[in-house]
């Protein structure tokens, strides 16, 4: 049984495909190697889509992260996958006499690959980065432990009374292992996108919002150097050398604002606020958008009400002053507030 038959036959129809994978003694590991690795490519090309092609779509914001560390992010990723399910069928094989069954290193890689299908096949929901996706991902890792349970007693030789546990153990070991994998991942991807100073895109209503790394760095120097200045004019009591400092801070905030560029329209951050929030219902809407000190910023609020309660949600969308934020975070994110 080849891949491609093996893989529907699992979803499909897995009573009665692990009889048929415990008869064939002719594969070699390889070959389960080979299954996983092919099967690990598509949570790995589903992330690269999402994260690189899609985006990640919150509050009217789409960001994206460039290739350049996508790529060797998800590809590493891939790898340490791989990697670890190769690790959890060693831990299969090694468990195996503790719940009365056979320990065959071929058969617990056997059925490691095989189980991990549906999850694996499950990471094509990484494509579309979305809370509405995450059921269909869960469903498919469970699925995967539901393939682990019925193929334990025809390829480990366990007991339908001491399989039930044996599952459970693994199904913790692979949460640890997977998670373990993620985890690196995400900062490997990170790791990546700081030494390889890639710029951050940023898509809003108003068009696409690019910040240059170098050029935050020489902006965040600058506006440190003449908060010292301003705080030593104070402290010296020199009106003169206050004026100068206070001076070049307008400018490197001037600076930010041609380094970000401008802010959502006021009208169009106004549309971002709900309508209702729970059982709060909407009595007044305010958006407003202005130029201060060569700074360009807008602001949208609304009053909601419920019973006796009151709540005031704000979005501020702070445009050049924005790029101050960004030098000390290294990401540009329009600031919202509530009150209650």
């Amino acid at each position: 049984m080849n891949f491609f038959q093996r893989v529907p036959a699992l979803l499909f129809k897995p009573l009665h495909t692990w009889p048929l994978l415990a008869q064939d003694q002719k594969s070699p590991s390889s070959a389960y190697l080979q299954h996983l690795g092919l099967l690990v490519l598509v949570p790995a090309l589903a992330s690269w889509v999402g994260l690189s092609l899609v985006g990640l779509h919150e509050w009217g914001l789409n960001l994206r992260i460039p290739m350049r560390t996508s790529v060797p992010g998800v590809l590493f990723g891939a790898g340490l996958l791989w990697a670890a399910l190769w690790v959890l069928a060693l831990i299969v094989n090694a468990l195996a006499p503790l719940f009365k069954s056979t320990p065959n290193s071929l058969n617990a890689l056997k059925l490691v690959a095989c189980a991990s299908t549906a999850g694996l096949i499950g990471g094509a929901c990484l494509a579309l980065p979305s809370p509405w996706m995450l059921p269909l991902s869960v469903a498919a890792m469970f699925y995967s432990f539901y393939l682990f349970y019925t193929g334990l007693p025809w390829l480990m030789k366990c007991s339908k009374r001491r399989a039930a546990a044996y599952s459970m153990v693994v199904a913790l070991c692979s949460v640890v292992l997977v998670g373990a994998t993620l985890v690196a991942s995400v900062a490997a991807m990170q790791a990546l996108g700081v030494e390889g100073g890639e710029d951050l895109a940023i898509q809003t209503p108003a068009g696409e919002v690019q910040v240059n790394r170098t050029e935050m760095e020489n902006m965040a120097s600058k506006i440190s150097e003449a908060g010292e200045r301003m705080d030593a004019a104070q402290k010296s009591g020199d009106a003169a050398a206050a004026v100068q400092a206070t001076t070049q801070m307008i400018s490197a905030l001037e600076g930010a604002s041609n380094l970000i560029g401008y802010p959502i329209d006021a009208k169009q951050l106004n549309g971002l606020l709900p309508f209702a929030i729970g059982a709060f219902r909407p009595v007044s809407f305010q958006a407003r958008g202005g130029i201060v000190m060569g700074m360009p910023g807008s602001t949208a609020k609304a009053d909601y009400v419920a019973d006796k309660q009151k709540m005031q949600v704000v979005f501020t969308d702070l445009g050049g002053l924005g790029g101050t934020a960004a030098a000390a975070s290294w990401a540009l994110t329009p600031l919202e507030r509530e009150t209650n």
